[in-house]
């Protein structure tokens, strides 16, 4: 008797565009960032000397010496009427800020002085007053 041959069934893959997509997996990765333990307070810059004042207040003080010196010194100064003597100082100071290394002490200084004067005395002083009748800084 013959032997019978059987057919094996082959198994066709399918064809590619008919399988459905693979799915999309989307991973996010999270980063969470280390916080720094600050450990004390610093002072950044703001270092007191021995009287413990800042080099700002040091600044300041030497430009009201300066200011005081200059008063002195030019008694004659000529004055900007509305500003006063120590208004004129300041514009003067301000505007030589560049070029002088003391100048903007001795602005911020003759600011600090003008304001003073005008919130207690109600003018800038410095000058007496005039021929006019005017005086200096007063509204």
């Amino acid at each position: 008797m013959a032997k019978k041959h059987h057919s094996v069934a082959m198994s066709r893959p399918k064809p590619i565009f008919l399988r459905p997509p693979a799915p999309v997996v989307i991973r996010k990765t999270v980063h969470v960032a280390k916080t720094k333990k600050h450990k004390g307070h610093r002072g950044h810059g703001r270092s007191k000397g021995m009287l413990g004042l800042t080099q700002h207040q040091i600044n300041a003080g030497l430009g009201g010496a300066a200011l005081g010196f200059i008063s002195k010194q030019f008694p004659n100064l000529p004055t900007i009427p509305i500003l006063g003597r120590n208004g004129s100082i300041a514009l003067g100071a301000y505007l030589l800020r560049g070029k002088l290394p003391l100048a903007d002490d001795i602005a911020t200084a003759a600011i600090v002085v003008s304001m003073f004067q005008l919130g207690s005395e109600g003018k800038i002083g410095g000058d007496e007053e005039n021929v006019d009748g005017y005086v200096a800084g007063g509204f």
